[in-house]
């Protein structure tokens, strides 16, 4: 609805309402004074008939009284006029058919009662509204009858009607007369709002330029100035507008050339972290660069520590003018920040070779890696056919830098391979040192005490098998050096038996100063590498004896857990005991021991033993309270499925140092997430190289296949049941 409707009908409204209401009281004020009027006088008339009766009731002469009441009757609005005593008996009565009759209505009963004014309405004959008042006649303080005077409303109803119908047309004219002003004054006040309305649609149709044309000096007035102005302001703004939104699409521009570029560079680096050897990542940084900056040729130029040798180590493309690069790349070395030649080389030492070689456009940039110079990597000639721009100079740039540091950690990496086989053979080499310094010391034994019992028989016998046992020990560990370490010979073999003879073979219930212990549970045989376990037995079992130099107890307990299946040896002694310091940092380490003498060789090698068994080595020692070595090992079920011995992956890495537990507990949450393989998520994060997963896993693949080759040529139905570490 619009405006000027509105303010119409809430105008007309507002008129009929308060003509209603003073209609209303102007009606009920009216008819109350006519109403007080009719009283008055009724009042009046009753007082003097009440006079003119009490002389007449006294002389019963009522020819007076009947004559006032010809002459009052005369009057429109009487009805009648009634004398009448106590008793209700009519006495006078301007009808003289009435005369002598008793009035024993209720209504006759109030009036006869009447001790003062009394003001009755009620409908008479032919439905007529009748009026009366009643007082009474009292003469010496005694009352001796009721004067009645009785007033039609006929008359009172039409003059009241009358000023209805009055009020209604002065009300009826007044709305009429509103309606007219409403209409001339509403047209006034809402001609600038509509002035206004156009002039804001010629500015939607016709652009800001726009001007409302309202002249009034009222807030309509303010209003279009207001909205002129905001115009002015709103053309200057949209101006100013266009101007920001071509700057933006300008840096729009920029910015989805430099994020494409960032991709292509983000792409690269994941490219130039991959396990590639050194001479691979050569050709592999160059496709990539010429890939990223959409050129036709590249090549890569690698330079000695004094920076005067200029080495060509991959290219790609065909004509390069390698000369005219090398002096390109002597002078980025040499200046140490990139270039982009694309118009000329003036001024610059190779500006004869551009000249003359005429070639396109050229990026050059240093490969610089921890303030080492290591070269410079350089692209040519865009295939677009245009010329390499700022950004993408910035853009190689950058992804010189990222090949630099891929390139000095490919060449560290492979520094650090052979560091480590070189670190891997000397650790094996001592090892295996160590327990041939162990045979020599058992001949040396053996040759000392020749002279004194070579003629026994049985020192004779026991000297020839001892020194054949030597010598297949020795010719097993020299196979050991030109073989793999990590191999096992399982066989199945009982624990128990195993440490009754070595008991047996150490002497131990001989010792005098030694109380021996033995406790042999219930353990089923196992598949063992026999040989390789007995070291570890004995190996425990001699450096608790020499922890116990005064003597001591020695106990050697077995048993079998269910979860998980294995079998426990716990070797346990009251010797000196270690510190927790030692236990956490230092043991089972090689070179780390508490002997005087020893290169600590002995429980390094029994844990990597127990290891390859798929086994654990646990200790609890305190210092001067002994030392407990207990070692758990898995028992294999063969119930129509092979579980087999292996190591964890992450695990052997972990033991091996490839790895730190800080790295592969991170690795692990990782897989938790993902579900990928933890030897893929440990190269994806970096801490390991595929060499060395794959290496671990070989171990593990060649230890079940011999388990399983063993337990064919037993007779054993075996179904192989192992996951992929």
């Amino acid at each position: 609805m619009k405006l000027r409707a509105k303010f119409t009908f809430l105008f007309i409204g507002l008129v009929v309402l308060m003509g209603l209401i003073t209609a209303f009281i102007t009606f009920n004020w009216q008819r109350r004074a006519i109403e007080k009027q009719l009283r008055e006088r009724g009042a009046g008339i009753g007082r003097t008939l009440a006079v003119a009766a009490t002389e007449t009731m006294l002389t019963r002469d009522f020819t007076k009284l009947r004559q006032y009441f010809e002459e009052i009757k005369k009057s429109p609005p009487v009805a009648y006029l009634v004398i009448m005593d106590t008793t209700g008996r009519i006495m006078v009565h301007s009808d003289h058919k009435q005369e002598g009759k008793v009035l024993d209505s209720p209504l006759d009963i109030r009036a006869a009662r009447a001790e003062g004014l009394v003001e009755q309405r009620y409908t008479g004959e032919n439905s007529q509204p009748l009026y009366e008042i009643a007082l009474p006649i009292e003469f010496a303080s005694k009352k001796w009858g009721v004067a009645r005077v009785g007033f039609s409303l006929v008359s009172l109803n039409r003059e009241l009607a009358q000023a209805a119908r009055n009020i209604t047309l002065l009300i009826v004219g007044a709305v009429l007369t509103a309606i007219v002003v409403v209409v001339i004054v509403g047209r006034k006040i809402t001609h600038p709002v509509r002035q206004l309305i156009s002039g804001i649609a010629s500015i939607s149709r016709g652009g800001p330029s726009q001007k409302i044309p309202v002249k009034s000096r009222d807030e309509m007035g303010e209003i279009a100035d207001a909205l002129n102005r905001m115009t002015d302001d709103s053309q200057k703004s949209r101006t100013e507008l266009e101007e920001v939104k071509e700057k933006l699409r300008v840096y729009t521009e920029e910015l989805k050339k430099k994020v494409s570029g960032l991709s292509a560079l983000n792409k690269a680096s994941r490219i130039l972290i991959s396990t590639l050897g050194l001479e691979e990542k050569w050709d592999l940084v160059v496709n990539t660069a010429t890939s990223i900056t959409n050129a036709q040729k590249g090549l890569l130029i690698f330079t000695d520590k004094r920076g005067k040798k200029l080495d060509l180590k991959a290219s790609e493309g065909e004509d390069i003018n390698i000369n005219l690069h090398k002096k390109i790349a002597q002078w980025v070395m040499k200046n140490d920040k990139p270039i982009l030649i694309k118009e000329g080389a003036k001024g610059l030492p190779f500006q004869e070779l551009w000249e003359k070689d005429a070639t396109g456009p050229i990026m050059c940039a240093p490969l610089k890696a921890k303030n080492e110079l290591l070269g410079a990597m350089a692209v040519e000639s865009p295939m677009s056919g245009k010329d390499f721009t700022e950004a993408d100079l910035e853009l190689f740039s950058t992804f010189a830098n990222e090949a630099a540091l891929a390139l000095e950690n490919a060449s560290l990496t492979e520094n650090l391979i052979e560091s480590r086989e070189l670190d891997s053979f000397n650790r094996i080499t001592s090892i295996i040192i160590h327990d041939l310094k162990g045979s020599i010391s058992g001949l040396s034994l053996l040759l000392h005490n020749v002279e004194k019992n070579y003629d026994d028989p049985e020192f004779r016998a026991d000297l020839i098998a001892t020194i054949a046992d030597t010598i297949k020990k020795t010719e097993d560990l020299v196979a050991r050096l030109t073989s793999r370490p990590h191999l096992l010979e399982l066989r199945s073999e009982s624990v128990n038996l195993l440490l009754q003879r070595l008991v047996e073979k150490l002497y131990l219930r001989e010792l005098p100063e030694v109380e021996l212990i033995e406790k042999y549970g219930e353990l089923p045989k196992m598949m063992i590498d026999p040989d390789n376990m007995e070291r570890v037995f004995e190996n425990l079992i001699l450096n608790a004896l020499e922890a116990m130099s005064n003597g001591g107890k020695l106990a050697i307990v077995t048993r079998k857990t269910k979860k998980p299946l294995a079998a426990v040896v716990e070797i346990t002694d009251t010797g000196q005991g270690m510190t927790k310091e030692f236990i956490n940092h230092r043991l089972f380490k090689p070179f780390r021991t508490t002997k005087r003498k020893g290169l600590g060789l002995a429980l390094f090698s029994c844990k990597e033993i127990v290891s390859l068994h798929g086994g654990k080595i646990e200790v609890k020692s305190e210092p001067n309270r002994g030392t407990s070595f207990v070692t758990k090992l898995p028992i294999l079920a063969v119930d129509g499925k092979l579980k087999a011995i292996r190591k964890l992956l992450g695990e052997y890495l972990l033991e091996t140092e490839s790895i730190k537990k800080e790295q592969l507990q991170r690795a692990l949450k990782i897989q938790v997430s993902d579900k990928r393989k933890i030897g893929r998520i440990l190269v994806d994060l970096g801490f390991v190289r595929e060499r060395e997963v794959e290496l671990a896993i070989e171990r593990q693949q060649v230890a079940e296949r011999h388990l399983c080759d063993l337990l064919q040529r037993i007779g054993l139905e075996y179904e192989n049941d192992t996951d992929q570490g």
